[in-house]
């Protein structure tokens, strides 16, 4: 990445001095490339409202906390100096403030909030990944010129930015189209997560990133917040999604998406195999309609085998009877969503009723979480809670293979999985855990009885008469007993254990 240092590295502003490295070893303090905003008796005379840890490093030489987390600016004193060090271009302070943690950032992950990516950023973000090979970047940028971005994306292709976040701050202008249109094409090799808030797209940009996102192979959590798509209404990112094959966590919220059944999110989770976690904010994605559009996204997941997770916030009520079958539906038929929370409520007390009665024949949801208005009924949320703890208890194996050993009381090693897997049925069958408990205490004593008859059968013999033979002037007598064993004859009892 040398290459990169030498194209990217801006001149000394007009009115500055060029980079100045102070020699700080006897003062301990760290060096710096470019004037700071107090001198030290100014910084020390600030109320303490006004000063930083980053201000306290720089100025002062006080080493912060070591961050326990790579967040870019949210997690203490110490990401926070080590974020403002970035956006002020300072890198050798930066590797003072590692060397003083005793930190070798290759391997670390580095984040950084900057409100304004230029040249300058650019070029230390350049530096510090070309001093550290194995360091990853975790970026949080408001803003970006065009010029910056051509540096980003390069840093993006070559796998060093682990997470980026994309979008202005409250209040400030959007970000460039030119920037922008610079930057879709490669925010597919964004190494981990993406996120994309207030951002319009024009038609290439749209299209670029589109491809991108269909192509990545190493991006595993998006999030689009108010994204607007100018051209396709979304339509290329549905596309996008049914090929892509490498993204997990999925969040949607105030981004237009086509709401028809064929082309909207159920047409992406018919081919999507990756998606594991779906997070979509209703009421804020433009164009859907929240009757017909509520019941096509809940009939698309039936047949979906991918996703563990789907959470549906501020939604409407459900309107119509075909909604409620829908999500009946789902709960009947889907076998692999363990987490569904939906900001909904019931139109009466008889459709919560049918809705108990569909989560009862589901065994893989642990969490389910809908609105339930305080209209007399409790005994439904009671019903939502115990069926939900018998899956749970589902998931236990060790609690399972403990139960399935009621099958198996003489623990007989070659029984123990089917017996795990008897006890799983009863108890996906059973209505509520005592109604399994008792179950299974009956089973466990039938089976130990049948065993007990079958053991007392094995052992009953019938022995014959004793015939006692003596010869005459014979000095001893010789006694010949013969024992006959007749075949067991099985007891009603134990006959109708094993039937």
């Amino acid at each position: 990445m040398d290459h990169l240092s030498a194209i990217f590295r801006p001149a000394a502003p007009a009115g500055l001095p060029a980079l100045q490295n102070i020699d700080a070893s006897s003062a301990s303090l760290p060096p710096l490339r470019r004037p700071l905003p107090y001198t030290k008796a100014d910084y020390e005379a600030l109320p303490p409202g006004r000063k930083s840890s980053a201000l306290d490093f720089l100025i002062l030489g006080k080493v912060p906390p070591r961050p326990v987390s790579s967040a870019p600016g949210r997690a203490g004193p110490g990401a926070l100096t080590v974020s403002q060090c970035i956006e002020r271009g300072e890198v050798d302070a930066l590797k003072f403030l590692w060397e003083r943690w005793g930190v070798d950032p290759n391997g670390e992950v580095c984040g950084a909030r900057i409100s304004q990516l230029d040249l300058t950023i650019a070029q230390a973000l350049i530096e510090l990944c070309d001093a550290y090979p194995g360091l990853q970047l975790s970026l949080a940028v408001s803003d970006v010129d065009a010029c910056a971005a051509t540096a980003l994306s390069t840093l993006i292709t070559q796998g060093k930015v682990r997470n980026l976040s994309l979008g202005p701050d409250f209040g400030d202008p959007p970000i460039e189209a030119a920037a922008l249109a610079r930057l879709a094409p490669m925010l597919g090799y964004v190494t981990h997560s993406l996120r994309l808030e207030c951002v319009s797209l024009e038609a290439d940009s749209e299209s670029a990133l589109s491809q991108a996102l269909a192509n990545s192979s190493r991006l595993k959590v998006l999030e689009l917040r108010n994204v607007e798509f100018k051209s396709s209404c979304g339509a290329w990112f549905v596309d996008a999604m049914k090929s892509n094959r490498s993204i997990v966590d999925l969040t949607v919220c105030k981004t237009s998406m086509p709401g028809s059944h064929s082309s909207g999110y159920p047409a992406i989770f018919a081919q999507n195999t990756t998606i594991e976690n779906l997070e979509i904010y209703y009421d804020l994605v433009p164009g859907f309609n929240n009757v017909t559009d509520m019941a096509s996204l809940l009939s698309g997941m039936v047949g979906n085998h991918s996703l563990r997770s789907l959470t549906i916030r501020n939604a409407s009520p459900f309107a119509a009877l075909q909604d409620l079958s829908c999500l009946q539906h789902l709960l009947e038929k889907n076998s692999t969503l363990t987490t569904l929370c939906v900001s909904v409520t019931l139109s009466s007390r008889e459709a919560y009723l049918a809705v108990a009665d569909s989560l009862r024949k589901n065994t893989a949801l642990t969490t389910f979480n809908l609105d339930i208005p305080d209209f007399k009924v409790r005994d439904v949320w009671l019903s939502f809670e115990e069926t939900l703890a018998r899956n749970r208890q589902l998931l236990n194996t060790e609690k399972m293979r403990a139960a399935g050993m009621a099958f198996d009381p003489d623990n007989r090693k070659d029984f123990s999985d089917v017996g795990m897997h008897l006890a799983k049925h009863i108890l996906a069958n059973s209505a509520t855990r005592a109604e399994f408990a008792e179950t299974m205490a009956a089973v466990e004593l039938s089976v130990r009885e049948l065993d007990r008859q079958a053991a007392l059968s094995a052992s009953t013999t019938t022995a014959a008469p004793t015939v006692t033979t003596q010869t005459a002037g014979a000095s001893a007598t010789t006694t010949t007993t013969t024992t006959t064993t007749f075949p067991a004859t099985q007891s009603p009892s134990a006959g109708s254990a094993a039937s």
